[in-house]
């Protein structure tokens, strides 16, 4: 099968989020079975790889057009074609700032949109399958059926990695991204007097998919931001859980883990690494003193309000904690104001560090994520891999991977909480705490963690069944 990954991230050329590691760890999947897949993503500034010219083109965008290039490289055996606009794509951050959305990412990623489709129609094999990926592409193929009859045959899938951003911006912008104004009422485009990407691409992709079983019920039902009632009516709404890279998150061989080790040895060589990342941040604590490390982007969504509520009662019960991550101003001044709170107990730093972020995996006793709500999830996964043993908030993905110790012992990975109060977490944290000094029982709930399968190859078998779905209804 011919497919093409269209969206703004890829690892590791560029990565924000999971959103990187999904498109990258699945299309290489995808290859290693013997598919041919493209990925077409801007060309950043951040980006650094060695690229082939493939031509100067012309866009017309709304009566405007603009000047760009595209080029080619091949990342771990994926062709990746990159559109190269200065004005565009030549910035310090992918998004926008840490203080807000870039203002014009509405142009943006419609001219990636439409300049993806062209390379598509004009230069590259034309595909069975576009796979788009949340708002920034979700436009695709509004573009495909408004204006490209070559690609009609040609099926989308689109994948909701997160529901709760969804490209919204004021009507206005309408003509000056070439979409007609007849598009613009509540079965297309509009939604409360906006335009919304994400809405057009549920609307005109043939198959819709999100990155949990159950997150594929919590957006058709309490957790759609607003569209739940749009993706009720789709009859093509799929759940499938991502996985990882097994190859690249191995703590057998990550090279930046400090002693490697694995699921035979992780008794007697993680308390190495604990000691080593401990001294790394300054915590000089008892060694018998659980450590909770917190690695994400710092946002509302990650739990960060509750964690602030609990931190200091946990410290009391006996925990240490480090966090890592970047992210909203806000929540960064929150996290360091934990730290000043528990100053020898609590470490931070401010920063996405991808090494770094191996480091603490390796060293963690338990991995914090209390999300607010979590469409899937990769964190907990890489956690319980690398044998940091998971706290969750039972929401999404998280509900689909994490199954806790006092609510089925014998299959257990990690603990969870129902209800998204911060006396729940902290009773989380006592729960835990029990478990963590029974030394024998630890080491098997940690092993039964670090056991778990969470490659690609059974999720990948499960998007293949969805290109079918999707050529089927597009053929149809």
């Amino acid at each position: 099968m011919n497919i093409c990954f269209i969206a703004s991230e890829c690892d590791p050329l560029v990565k924000v989020g999971g959103l990187g590691d999904v498109v990258h760890s699945l299309t290489k999947e995808l290859i290693n079975l013997g598919h041919n897949v493209s990925v077409i993503l801007p060309f950043y500034k951040t980006i650094r790889s060695n690229v082939v010219f493939v031509g100067h083109k012309n866009l017309n965008l709304g009566g405007v057009y603009y000047e760009y290039d595209v080029y080619k490289t091949f990342v771990n055996n994926i062709s990746i074609f990159l559109i190269k606009q200065s004005y565009f794509f030549d910035r310090d951050h992918i998004y926008g700032t840490p203080k807000a959305p870039y203002e014009d990412n509405y142009l943006r990623f419609a001219f990636f949109s439409l300049a993806s489709l062209e390379l598509l129609s004009n230069i590259c094999e034309i595909p069975d399958i576009i796979h788009i990926h949340d708002w920034h592409t979700a436009i695709v193929p509004v573009y495909k059926d408004l204006y490209y009859p070559n690609l009609k045959y040609v099926a989308s899938v689109l994948t909701i990695h997160n529901v709760a951003f969804q490209g919204l911006f004021p009507s206005h912008i309408l003509p000056s991204i070439g979409i007609p104004w007849e598009m613009f009422h509540k079965d297309d485009l509009e939604f409360y007097g906006n335009v919304n990407f994400l809405k057009g691409g549920i609307v005109y992709s043939d198959v819709i998919t999100t990155v949990s079983k159950t997150h594929a019920e919590e957006i058709q039902t309490t957790m759609g931001f607003g569209l739940e009632g749009v993706l009720r009516e789709k009859r093509y709404v799929f759940g499938i859980l991502n996985g990882i890279d097994t190859e690249i998150w191995n703590p057998g061989t990550d090279k930046n883990v400090y002693i490697n080790y694995d699921v035979n040895s992780f008794s007697s060589k993680k308390p190495q690494n604990k000691l080593y990342i401990k001294e790394l941040f300054g915590l000089n604590t008892e060694e018998d003193r659980p450590l909770i490390v917190f690695i994400a982007r710092l946002a509302k969504q990650k739990g960060l309000d509750l964690i602030d509520l609990a931190i200091d009662d946990a410290v009391k019960l006996g925990y240490d904690f480090i966090f890592l991550g970047s992210g909203d101003y806000y929540y960064q001044g929150k996290v360091l104001d934990m730290v000043r709170r528990n100053m020898n107990y609590v470490a931070a730093r401010i920063e996405y560090n991808d090494s770094l972020s191996r480091k603490l995996y390796a060293g963690a006793d338990m991995f914090l994520m209390p999300s607010e709500y979590e469409p899937c999830g990769i964190a907990q996964m890489i956690a319980m891999r690398y044998g940091a043993v998971p706290i969750v908030h039972k929401t999404g993905g998280l509900a689909d991977t994490v199954t806790d110790y006092y609510q089925n012992k014998s299959q257990s990975t990690g603990f969870s909480f129902e209800d998204y109060i911060y006396k729940d977490l902290l009773y989380a944290f006592a729960r835990a705490m029990i478990v963590y000094k029974d030394k024998e029982e630890w080491i098997k709930l940690t092993k039964r963690a670090m056991e778990q399968d969470f490659s690609w190859k059974r999720s990948v078998q499960e998007y293949l069944k969805i290109y079918k779905t999707a050529k089927l209804i597009r053929m149809h």
